[in-house]
């Protein structure tokens, strides 16, 4: 969901307001029927005002962050398979429909290949179904109309997540395109204006690019002439997602009211898809001294909040059984519990496979039994009819979402 509809949520269902309940929940002219080539962005080096280098990017190609590693469903057992059962068959009757395209997309991200989307190849029907042309600077380009992402590059990323063939080809109209050329034209169309697009809603895109464009080549000029410079927009996240839970790493876990005005609180999810942004940077080969030992911390504030954000939905969801009665309290606090867990796993599943952060026997013990409980929310949510919600879009779009992120989490995590 976008940060407007996030937002607008909270505001008309939660009286506590969003400090403390994050997790409640954020035309084409001419008729050539030839595919026309979309042009590589211009790569830079040295200092802003260089000049373009005259030779072309290399040539797109996935990086060392990829493939992700994902465990075999079937070979799961206890706890956790009774959650993979129960996840998949929510995920099967709300995501499999093109009209639901945040849910598709996220299905995807979830179920790869294998959700049903219809007749065909479901990364190919995701791009012939949302992917838009649009004429700009003399250049027919592609893109994802943002209400049907989410987030600016979702679904780009979903796509390059699951190793989509690059030169897959689809149909926009009467064109046909390789998936190459979406790349490349989110890479032309992409504008790094934090007044623009704020510092949380640019973790898609570093997910995306990360892992098709090498280190080297990490700064280009987009379609207007202005530079994108990757390694700046992780620095950027970064440093924006210490200052947001600093209050975090200053709450007193051991007892007493904790503070409820997060900073990471207004962010989309928390700021959950910031830190996965930076794990899957350092992953792709973005990785510094300083930016490992930047990260070490974060993941050290993360592994606090396993006790902040649960408590405090926690602590929300009792105040809210008096606002709007313990069923509607339950459920939003289902829903929160889902959202942390299921990315915070998704972002454990990259640490432990790429060798990004090193936990503790006492920190791994918080991590493992985190996991337990997330399996166990996922079970005990197999009897739920999440059809119950769809008049409260937002809310019901954000669970679906973040039921297949669980569903990603638990099979990126699970060795």
């Amino acid at each position: 969901m976008t940060r407007r509809t996030l937002l607008g949520w909270l505001a008309l269902f939660a009286p506590l307001g969003a400090a403390g309940a994050w997790w409640m929940g954020r035309r084409a002219s001419g008729s050539n029927a030839m595919r026309r080539p979309i042009a590589a962005a211009a790569p830079v080096s040295g200092s802003a005002s260089s000049a373009a280098a005259n030779a072309p990017t290399p040539p797109l190609r996935y990086g060392t962050g990829l493939p992700i590693r994902r465990v075999s469903v079937r070979s799961v057992s206890g706890p956790c398979a009774g959650a993979f059962e129960a996840a998949r068959r929510h995920i099967m009757a709300h995501c499999t429909n093109l009209g639901f395209a945040n849910g598709a997309i996220h299905g995807v991200r979830a179920l790869g290949r294998e959700l049903p989307l219809g007749d065909g190849e479901p990364q190919r029907l995701l791009l012939e179904n949302y992917v838009r042309e649009t004429w700009l600077e003399d250049q027919m380009l592609l893109e994802v109309p943002v209400h049907h992402e989410g987030h600016r590059h979702a679904m780009l990323k979903t796509l390059v997540e699951q190793q989509c063939d690059l030169d897959l080809e689809f149909r926009v109209g009467e064109r046909t395109y390789r998936f190459h050329d979406y790349v490349e034209s989110a890479r032309l169309l992409h504008t790094y204006d934090l007044s623009v697009l704020p510092i949380d809603e640019q973790s898609w895109t570093i997910m995306a690019f990360t892992r098709v464009t090498p280190p080297d080549a990490a700064r280009w000029r987009n379609i207007h002439g202005s530079i994108v410079d990757l390694g700046r927009m992780i620095d950027d996240t970064s440093a924006a997602l210490a200052r947001d839970t600093q209050v975090i790493r200053d709450a007193n876990l051991e007892g007493g009211q904790l503070p409820r005005e997060c900073p990471a609180f207004a962010r989309a999810c928390g700021g959950l898809h910031m830190l996965y942004a930076l794990a899957a940077a350092l992953s792709s080969g973005y990785d510094t001294p300083r930016r490992r030992e930047a990260f070490a911390q974060h993941m050290r504030t993360h592994l606090r909040r396993f006790r902040y954000d649960l408590a405090i939905i926690d602590e929300v969801e009792t105040l809210n059984m008096h606002r709007v009665g313990p069923e509607r309290a339950g459920i939003r606090a289902l829903s929160g519990r889902l959202k942390f867990l299921g990315h915070t796993f998704e972002v454990v599943g990259l640490v432990d496979q790429f060798s990004l952060y090193e936990f503790t026997p006492e920190e791994r013990q918080v991590v493992d039994a985190a996991r337990q409980r997330l399996c166990e929310i996922l079970s005990h949510s197999g009897s739920l009819d999440l059809r119950r919600f769809r008049s409260a879009k937002d809310f019901y779009e954000g669970l679906v979402g973040d039921i297949c992120h669980a569903y990603n989490g638990l099979r990126t995590s699970l060795t």
